[in-house]
């Protein structure tokens, strides 16, 4: 008979995967938010991008071998890029939707995207989609460690999606607006409206500070050639395989610089309003 520690096992690992560190985490099923129980495992210097995190992870999840989990990733922005994939009616299936995302990233980032893994995420009927990409040979090395300990990937997802996926109730509830995913050192901005995502960039930021994204909003609001602005900026801090919502009114932030042309963009002085502060928080 089995012991009653072994028959309440959580189910499931979250793992999110950063230069620096490793996190490890157990949820009990997979509408559980919040991990329990989690690790952080220091990743040493230089040995960036890919040695040190599977090295620190191989080491890490030994603990769980064998154990009747599975397992979901999440990546770093540090180690991702992104494109977008405009709608297509004739792209039908899932196997042309790569296809069409990997002619995308083969337009932007030329002969080495053939070596990238890529996923797509669906936007929807006649929306825009997002596709992601990873080095292929990472990837496999990746699956190699949880072969190892008999362990079964389910997903591997870049933060980005991941944190849009968490607070997915909240954000659908305004048809266009900003999403900013912070973490150490990258800010991962994105665009939407009722068609779809219109822009992503991922960009150096020093401090996992919101009062660092004004300018860096500006000039992403300005690239993407808006009609007008939009309303909601959702901000989501990436912790320790957990993140948070921080949900404002772009005008808080920037406003536009001339009325008659709203894609020129200005931040006025009270507009760098720090997360918590009055007016910054509004639902």
């Amino acid at each position: 008979m089995k012991s009653i520690a072994l028959r309440l096992w959580h189910k499931q690992l979250r793992i999110s995967i950063h230069p620096d560190r490793v996190c490890i985490g157990r949820v009990a099923n997979e509408r559980q938010a919040e991990v329990t129980e989690g690790r952080v495992v220091a990743v040493p210097p230089g040995q960036w991008p890919w040695d040190g995190p599977l090295a620190a992870l191989r080491k890490e999840i030994a603990d769980y071998a064998g154990r009747a989990v599975t397992v979901r990733v999440s990546l770093s922005n540090h180690f991702v890029r992104y494109a977008l994939v405009p709608w297509r009616d004739r792209v039908a299936s899932h196997a042309e939707q790569v296809a069409f995302a990997r002619h995308c990233f083969k337009n932007l980032y030329g002969a080495p995207a053939a070596q990238w893994d890529i996923r797509v995420s669906d936007g929807g009927y006649r929306r825009n989609s997002l596709a992601s990409a990873v080095d292929r040979e990472w990837m496999v090395r990746l699956d190699q460690v949880f072969t190892e300990h008999k362990l079964r990937r389910i997903s591997v997802q870049p933060w980005f999606m991941t944190a849009c996926n968490r607070f997915r109730a909240e954000i659908d509830r305004h048809p266009e607006g900003c999403v900013a995913v912070m973490e150490r050192g990258r800010v991962a901005l994105g665009i939407y409206d009722s068609f779809g995502w219109r822009s992503l960039s991922v960009r150096k930021l020093d401090a996992a500070d919101p009062r660092m994204l004004s300018p860096i909003l500006a000039q992403e609001l300005l690239s993407a050639n808006l009609v007008t602005m939009p309303d909601r900026l959702f901000v989501i801090s990436i912790g320790e395989n957990a993140c948070s919502l921080l949900t404002s009114h772009i005008q808080h932030w920037i406003t536009p610089a001339q009325t008659r042309v709203p894609g020129l963009f200005s931040w006025k002085k009270e507009a760098l309003r720090a997360a918590g502060q009055p007016g910054a928080t509004e639902n």
